[in-house]
């Protein structure tokens, strides 16, 4: 591990230097998105975000972002993710449209699902926010979870219709593929709030199985006490 030797705040980032005489630039969006074990909503995200402190400690910067929530970035974390890797799309296979079938079952008792109409969903987007669409087509997004990595557009399109989705934050890379950060969470927080707003709720029962077809439909789950559900992916 190679030791930090400072860091210092930007109008919208941080920059960090290594001993090596290395840099990197790191904007607050990003910082605050990868700050805790489990990255904010995006429907709660600021795209302005400020940190209230700035310390280096031994081989970590530690933030803390308003109220008071801590943050702390390694020397390896930050240098593995110093430099921007452009997006990718192995996964896709052109004009085709990939099914994934996901069931939803509950162990105990009832469960709230909330459910979103995708590509209604998308297209409310390009119609209200053709930019941010437009961007999404062109930067895929990256995902990873464990030994498990790959790479998605928001949207498959085939001769100008919408056929597919595929979209979840909670697995969203930590890697950045783009150096337009703003215009990425932008665009990012503007297909989320839409799924919140059209976002519908069923109950299921613990003898009912929901079955979704996740490239049409995306799945969520709102808070509830002691639920418990159990989720199948069907390639």
């Amino acid at each position: 591990m190679i030791a930090l030797k400072s860091a210092l705040r930007l109008p919208r980032g941080l920059s960090v230097e290594w001993v090596d005489g290395m840099t990197a630039q790191f904007t607050n969006v990003w910082l605050r998105d990868n700050s805790l074990h489990m990255r904010p909503s995006l429907i709660h995200l600021d795209l302005n975000p400020c940190p209230q402190r700035v310390d280096l400690t031994g081989n970590c910067v530690s933030l803390e972002w308003p109220p008071f929530l801590r943050a702390d970035f390694s020397s390896e974390f930050l240098r593995s993710h110093s430099t921007i890797k452009p997006g990718t799309n192995p996964c896709k296979v052109p004009n085709k449209k990939i099914p994934s079938v996901v069931t939803v079952e509950t162990r105990f008792g009832g469960a709230r699902v909330s459910l979103v109409d995708s590509i209604a969903a998308l297209k409310r987007m390009r119609d209200e926010h053709p930019l941010y669409f437009k961007f999404m087509l062109d930067n895929p997004i990256e995902y990873e979870h464990a030994f498990f990595k790959a790479t998605h557009h928001l949207a498959n399109v085939d001769n100008n219709g919408i056929v597919s989705a595929v979209f979840n934050n909670d697995f969203r890379s930590s890697h950045m593929t783009t150096n337009n950060h703003d215009l990425f969470y932008r665009s990012l927080k503007s297909f989320y709030n839409i799924c919140c707003e059209t976002q519908q709720e069923v109950y299921i029962n613990s003898d009912e199985l929901l079955v979704v077809d996740n490239s049409q439909t995306l799945i969520g789950a709102p808070a509830q006490w002691s639920r418990e559900i159990r989720v199948r992916v069907f390639p």
